[in-house]
């Protein structure tokens, strides 16, 4: 659940790599303030690919290949 205190932490965005820093701090019990410019939830997929910052992330909180694994196939972008 995102804090909306003041916090620890600033996390501009909401992308994957803004959630799974939150996920993080919040396990870690540190205090966050998560931020995004759109005034509500995009409901559908933006992302056509994850790029290595991303995978890199993923990975260090075990979830790069599982990710990867349920992720679509695509030949060409």
């Amino acid at each position: 659940m995102m804090n909306r205190s003041d916090g620890d932490a600033l996390i501009v965005g909401a992308s994957p790599g803004g959630l799974t820093l939150a996920n993080d701090l919040a396990a870690r019990g540190i205090a966050f303030r998560a931020i995004a410019p759109l005034p509500e939830a995009v409901r559908d997929s933006r992302a056509h690919g994850m790029v290595g910052g991303t995978l890199r992330a993923l990975d260090k909180v075990g979830l790069a290949v599982p990710m990867l694994a349920a992720a679509k196939k695509t030949r060409s972008f």
